[in-house]
Parts: C-alpha cells; structure tokens; sequence
C-alpha cells in the first residue's frame, strides 16, 4: 500500500497555472480528488506541478527512495499511477457494472443521472434566481405526492435502477437529506462558518425504517421542512445567502446560495427517477 502524509495540496498546471484542491490522508487519497486532478493534467497533456505541501512530490524535486526525479519524469509517473490505480479499476468496475445488470454503462449512467449531474459551484446569485429556486422548493412537495400517487407496496419497492435504492427508500432518502439542509442554513445563520457533520446516506437507506415503513411519515417530513425552509429563505438577505457552512468531506466552504442550487438540483434529481420509473413500469 502507498502511504501518503496528511495534509492538503494542489495539482496544477504548467501551461495554464490553473490550480485544483487536492486533499489526502495518511491512509489512502480520495479517488474523486484524483480522477479530476489527473483528468485535466491528460486532458491538457502537461507535465504535472504539484506544489507544496504535497510530501511526497515536491516543486523543486521528487524523491523516491534516494532517486531524485526530474521535473520532466514527473508527469510519467503521475500518469502512471493515474493509469494503473485509477482508470483500470474504474473501466474493470464499469464492465463489470454491464455484465452484472446487462445495461451499457452509458445507459446506466443515465438512470443515475437522468438530469445530469449537479456542477458544483453553481450558485443563485440574482434575486430573480433566488426567488425562482424557493419557488421550485416549495412546489417539490406536491410534485414528490404526484409523482407517487397510485403506487402500490410492490412498485415502492421497486429499485428506480439495477442496483439502486427502491423507490420507498428514495423518499425516506429525500426526508432524511432535506431535514439536514434546513437545519445547515439554521447553523450557518447563526454561527460563522460552522462546520457541518456529514451523514452516511447510504447506511442510512439501509436501515429498517427506510426499506419497510409507509411513506406518507416521511412525505409529512418533506411538506413540513419545505414550508419552513421556504419561509425562512424568503426573509432572508442577498448577503444572508452568502454565509457559508464548512464540508468537512469536501474540505471546503459551501454557500447557502450553492447550497440552495444544490437542493433544487437534488429534488429534481430524485423526481426524474420515480417519474422515469413509472414510465417504464407503465410500458411493461
């Protein structure tokens, strides 16, 4: 195993000196943080910089064992590893994505992501914007109550993709995710920069209540967080939505005009997979 020293870095690159977050711990490097690093170093076919205080490449010099590496041979095994650690296992794991369900990836991708995925930095930043995206928050209960109406205990239990959660663990999802996005605009109102403590989601739709329970409880959640979210989105101020809350997982600031785009973007992400289920289900 590699073993990397803590801390944070950045990759960038030596023809355009764009720089990318890049963070690791003593274990083991996110691949998310990597795959996008390396992305665009490929994309660009540049040597890689990376700079302090990444340990185990410096600016000046790499060492491994007592070889020092030249700059030049730097980006040789960036790509290397990139190529051996990460692509090879992503492509191994996509086919075996395909063989296991019998669906492309491509068209397993798009069941995922039916509306494409959330571009992080995207932020409401108007008051036009910002009333537009409260507008879609308080639809999104009724629209949830439409989409699931007429669905009977064999369809809620039916994944909305191979692999995926079922369409009763979604909507327990949806109550559990929106009930904690309410209460990270309460802290960031509240206290500067407040660290937020992230939840594991999926662990979380694996629990009893997910799988089994009615979901008109969690329908209630749904209606009741929106009202009060809405209500208090609505007496807030442009330089309110720029508070931010610190993600620890992410390692960065999050504004609540992000957080507000993010939230529109969730609710119509998981909207598209029940309405595309009920297609599907209505052409069998």
């Amino acid at each position: 195993m590699i073993r990397y020293p803590p801390g944070k870095g950045l990759l960038r690159s030596a023809t355009t000196g764009n720089t990318v977050d890049h963070t690791h711990d003593q274990q083991q490097i996110a691949h998310g943080p990597l795959v996008s690093c390396f992305a665009r170093l490929l994309n660009e076919n540049v040597e890689a910089v990376v700079l302090s205080p990444l340990r185990w490449f410096s600016l000046t010099r790499a060492r491994i064992g007592r070889a020092t590496i030249k700059l030049e041979e730097r980006a040789k095994i960036v790509r290397s590893f990139f190529l051996d650690r990460i692509v090879e296992p992503i492509v191994d794991e996509h086919k075996r994505n395909e063989m296991n369900t019998g669906i492309p990836e491509a068209e397993l991708e798009l069941l995922k992501y039916p509306t494409g995925k959330f571009a992080r930095g995207t932020k409401a930043e108007t008051p036009e914007r910002v009333a537009s995206c409260v507008d879609i928050i308080e639809d999104f209960p009724r629209k949830l109550r439409s989409a699931l109406h007429g669905l009977d205990d064999v369809q809620l239990d039916t994944p909305y993709r191979p692999g995926g959660w079922t369409v009763r663990q979604l909507v327990h999802h949806i109550a559990d995710s929106h009930g904690q996005i309410m209460h990270r605009f309460k802290l960031a109102l509240t206290e500067d920069k407040p660290v937020i403590k992230p939840y594991l989601e999926a662990k979380w739709a694996e629990h009893i209540d997910a799988r089994t329970m009615p979901v008109e409880p969690s329908l209630q959640i749904i209606s009741g967080s929106h009202a009060r979210w809405v209500v208090l989105m609505r007496g807030m101020s442009a330089k309110d939505f720029q508070r931010v809350f610190f993600h620890p997982e992410q390692q960065r600031e999050i504004s609540l005009a992000e957080a507000l785009e993010l939230y529109v973007w969730h609710s119509g992400h998981h909207l598209a997979h029940i309405e595309n289920l009920r297609t599907r289900l209505a052409s069998e």
